[in-house]
């Protein structure tokens, strides 16, 4: 029972990721016993996910759950006491033994007052005085789950059930660990082995945890979407790489190839923060970019200087610090004058300054204790960093030697770092054909001896055109050689592509996409390919082809159960639950602020004439239209095409966002209609939603 329940709670437990989880059709069918008998819930095919925020979901149609569980008073909003309801239920008949259709005089199961269940349970299971109660305890959580439904008990509270289950047990373990390897998440991947479980030490709640959860590397990696908890001392355990890590990347000075630092520092921004290969995914809002201000002359010094005062407010162990640039003045034989990163125009930041910035930061903040360094310039010097605060630093070359770029290209060492992290995930593939470099690559994480053994691959065979590569460490142990995640399988992507009654299927690499925006253009382009024989279009009307593409997943078993994918985290999080991803046109009835809709009609040459006639006669100056204007032209629209008829597919447009759209969707928004040609006569028939009060007037896309 109490494992049921801190199931349901985690459910109902949303995080910036995902919102809350109804479960809509808990019954003891739907909860499984593993071989030590823990308790788990499956089944999530009639699941909802409340939008963050929300407490409530609107039905369209009457739900579909379990007789007996399912509560039979009709209800238009779901809510987490529909959960609660059914959770009731099976309590009452892990106590009674009885089934869910069981009445007694009429009065159906789960409508039983408290005395009657307890005149029900069963006595050769509750037959011990000792329980007593705690069955009375039971009874009564029971009845205050199947009458939240009914009576909008929004105080329940499953915290507070879960804290009387767990007194219940006393001093009984609250979960039996099962015999063998496996994660105890997933059930399918072996479990870490190694001496760091994401159990923080220094906290004596978690370091006294006597059967700490066995976890694997994927779930681990994957805790930032669904937190794993322990199952014996409750709390949260925090992944290895990631957890309180944060980020200063800095990019230097140079007149004339000052944007290929930038572009170094930025792309590692990508790939460390990327959510679609979590190589290490941490916060965007632990990440802190300096670059060269030349146009409005900006201090770099003063940003850095603000950089370190913002993170250091922040909950943060590890800093990952990153340097693509020059070092200080030096004479063309090398001699270093000053040992500063070069930052802007006659401006330098002493290294003397990084070191004690980084210094102070471990005196006033005991907790930082690690820095990751990289400092791709010449002449790289190693940090010096006072004991006990670790340190793990990455230099191109030797610190009295020059370092190479590629022109126009940018930082070989930085390519090659970031294209570690995320090789194995991208299929192993080197920017050096025939490169044996993922060899080097293996297991669950990249480590230290990993990245050092995949940069010196490269430069051991010749690839580049620079100086061996230098290490400097201090004070790390085994769990700090841990850089990065490393999946043991290529990821990729397979849509579904539903278009005009052709079924196709495409599958894209992360690698080829770094937004939502680039993935729906790659697959605009395959549907405009093998759907409408277009071969080659301008990127323009590529883009407002997929303005108007839909990504989504199924979320119920109706056509109406779906959602659309919104974000690259939406995206991970639907592939990494092995969702069925489906491409088609937005519904056009979806239409809304920054969501398009639109189709593509054939042989429709005169159609932009038509519309001008029929805004015309309908005394339409704005091309915007209300929801009344769109009425009267969509009238005006079928009366001029009564003689030809050849646009019945453009009226069923209209008649769809006239009768189907939300009404408050055109409050304050009016409704844009663009006309685009494409090849072989087709003509893409675009609308949008655009505010109109508020804001300045632009179409959203």
């Amino acid at each position: 029972m109490y494992q049921i329940a801190c199931g349901i709670d985690f459910m109902h437990t949303g995080n910036k990721f995902r919102g809350t989880i109804l479960h809509m059709d808990i019954k003891s069918k739907n909860v499984v016993l593993d071989a030590k008998f823990n308790a788990r819930l499956i089944d999530f095919g009639l699941a909802r996910e409340l939008k963050e925020g929300d407490e409530k979901l609107l039905l369209t149609a009457l739900p579909v759950g379990t007789p007996g569980y399912f509560p039979t008073v009709r209800h238009n909003l779901l809510t987490k006491q529909h959960d609660f309801h059914n959770f009731g239920v099976v309590l009452r008949e892990l106590l009674t033994g009885l089934e869910p259709s069981e009445k007694e005089e009429g009065v159906d199961f789960r409508n039983w007052h408290k005395s009657l269940i307890l005149r029900k349970k069963q006595e050769s299971v509750w037959n011990n005085i000792d329980i007593d109660e705690a069955v009375d305890e039971i009874a009564e959580i029971s009845v205050l789950c199947t009458k939240s439904v009914n009576e909008n008990l929004e105080t329940i509270d499953l915290k507070s059930i879960t804290s009387k289950f767990k007194a219940m047990l006393r001093n009984k373990s609250l979960w039996d660990a099962t015999d063998g390897d496996r994660c105890e998440i997933c059930l399918v991947n072996k479990h870490l082995k190694v001496s760091f479980d994401g159990h923080d030490l220094t906290r004596e709640s978690q370091a006294s945890c006597a059967r700490k959860i066995r976890t694997c590397c994927s779930c681990m990696r994957n805790s930032y979407i669904n937190p794993v908890k322990c199952h014996t001392c409750g709390q949260t355990i925090e992944p290895v790489i990631n957890a309180k890590w944060g980020a200063l990347l800095l990019a230097g000075f140079d007149t004339r190839n000052g944007r290929l630092f930038i572009e170094d520092i930025n792309r590692f921004k990508e790939v460390i923060t990327s959510t679609v290969l979590p190589a290490m995914s941490i916060s965007q809002y632990n990440i802190i970019t300096v670059v060269p201000d030349t146009e409005n002359g900006t201090c770099a010094t003063g940003q850095i200087d603000i950089a370190f005062e913002k993170l250091r407010a922040m909950d943060i162990t590890t800093l990952l610090f990153v340097y693509s640039g020059h070092k200080g003045p030096h004479d063309d034989l090398g001699q270093e004058d000053d040992n500063s990163l070069h930052i802007g125009p006659n401006e330098y930041f002493p290294l003397a300054r990084l070191n004690d910035k980084l210094n102070t930061w471990k005196r006033d903040k005991p907790q930082f204790n690690k820095v990751i360094a990289f400092f791709d310039c010449c002449f790289p010097e190693p940090l010096k960093l006072e004991s006990p605060l670790k340190l793990i630093q990455f230099n191109p070359t030797a610190r009295t030697e020059r370092v190479n770029a590629f022109q126009n290209k940018g930082s070989p060492c930085l390519q090659l770092v970031l294209q570690a992290f995320t090789a194995t995930a991208n299929g192993g593939i080197c920017i050096y054909k025939d490169c044996a470099c993922s060899k080097h690559l293996h297991g669950d994480f990249i480590t230290l001896d990993d990245l050092w053994k995949y940069l010196n691959e490269h430069d051991q065979r010749g690839y580049l055109d620079m100086r061996m590569p230098h290490l400097n460490t201090q004070d790390i142990s085994l769990c700090d050689t841990v850089l990065a995640y490393n999946y043991n399988f290529e990821v990729k992507f397979t849509f579904k592509l539903e278009w005009h009654d052709k079924l196709l299927e495409k599958t894209v690499h992360p690698r080829d996409f770094r937004e939502l925006n680039e993935l729906k253009l790659i697959l605009a382009e395959e549907v405009m390919r093998h759907v409408l024989g277009i071969d080659q279009s301008s990127q323009y009307l590529k883009s407002k082809f997929a303005d108007i593409i839909s990504i989504e997943i199924y979320t119920g078993p109706r056509t109406k159960h779906i959602q659309e994918i919104e974000t690259l985290e939406q995206l991970m999080l639907a592939w990494t639950s092995k969702r069925i991803l489906r491409c088609t046109a937005r519904l056009l009835y979806n239409i809304n602020v920054g969501k398009p809709v639109g189709r593509c009609l054939k042989d429709v040459l005169e159609i932009r004439t038509l519309h001008r006639t029929a805004l015309y006669k309908c005394s339409l100056t704005d091309k915007h239209l209300t929801k009344s204007d769109l009425v009267r032209y969509r009238a005006m629209v079928e009366k001029l095409d009564k003689t030809s008829g050849y646009l019945k597919e453009y009226l069923h447009a209209l008649d769809m966002i006239i009768h189907h759209t939300q009404e408050t969707r055109f409050q304050d928004n009016r409704l844009d209609i663009t006309f685009l040609d494409l090849p072989n006569s087709f003509t893409l028939v675009h609308m949008s939603l655009v505010q109109t009060t508020g804001v300045q007037e632009v179409t959203q896309q």
